[in-house]
């Protein structure tokens, strides 16, 4: 049978993986690649090769995560999806499995990917969010973060707010939206109330290495009152890395979308 291309949409908790890429000897942790291909592998009963999206860190989520990979095995998207999810850990599910055209890659043909960084605010400590959002004891002023994130819209060479670039790689990207929004409660049941919750979402042609999470450290700096609106920007211009706080703790991050032309 000739050669066909499945699209996936994916989600997985990252909490028990070394990140997305393959490790070396795959370390004490595994790979979320290697759990995907090894499943994947025993579905279509040929090794299997993944192109993804974004590789996320250890401990970052993903609600959209999409990969592809390449088969000759008559399965149909159904039996790819339903199959897929028999043979993967509970942390890891296909959301959706399609056919897709010839020389689909889900990394160099995407035109924007979105991530959400979740910030639990004015807790001292949250058993049940504590591998999920970053947990700050102190609040935080929304409105002052909404608008130093609305001064970084636009292309700009990222060096500040990134970490281990290759030397002469560039580091210039276009970033769509900046938004921070407070959650508030009611949810039906054990949640209850999410007072304190508060979101960051951004989108861009594509993100620098801890470029969210260094993003998210800043302004969090600002809604702290430790940095004012208009530093987050003052420290992009200088396109310094050492003028960035350490960024934000992985277990917050969530890969959400990944939108193509189309």
């Amino acid at each position: 049978m000739a050669e066909r291309t499945f699209r996936l949409t994916v989600e997985y908790d990252g909490s028990a993986y070394s990140g997305f890429q393959r490790q070396g000897g795959e370390g004490l942790k595994p790979s979320i690649q290697a759990t995907l291909e090894e499943a994947l592998a025993r579905l279509v009963n040929h090794p299997v090769s993944v192109l993804v999206a974004g590789r996320t860190d250890a401990g970052v989520h993903a609600t959209g995560q999409v990969l592809s990979f390449r088969t000759t095995a008559d399965r149909s998207s159904r039996a790819v999806l339903r199959g897929a999810n028999a043979l993967l850990p509970p942390d890891i599910r296909v959301l959706e499995a399609v056919e897709a055209g010839v020389g689909f890659h889900p990394r160099f043909l995407a035109c924007s990917r979105t991530y959400e960084y979740l910030i639990r605010s004015g807790r001292e400590g949250d058993a049940f969010w504590r591998r999920r959002a970053w947990i700050l004891p102190g609040e935080l002023e929304v409105s002052a973060m909404q608008r130093a994130g609305r001064s970084l819209l636009g292309a700009h060479d990222f060096s500040t707010y990134c970490s281990q670039v290759p030397p002469g790689e560039c580091r210039v990207r276009a970033l769509m939206d900046c938004q921070v929004e407070s959650w508030k409660g009611p949810l039906p049941g054990p949640l209850g109330r999410l007072d304190g919750m508060v979101v960051v979402r951004v989108r861009a042609n594509a993100f620098l290495r801890r470029m969210v999470r260094m993003l998210t450290a800043a302004l969090v700096e600002v809604g702290r009152g430790r940095w004012t609106e208009g530093e987050p920007r003052q420290r992009l211009d200088a396109r310094d890395s050492g003028l960035s706080p350490p960024p934000a703790p992985p277990w917050g991050l969530y890969l959400v979308r990944v939108d193509y032309p189309g």
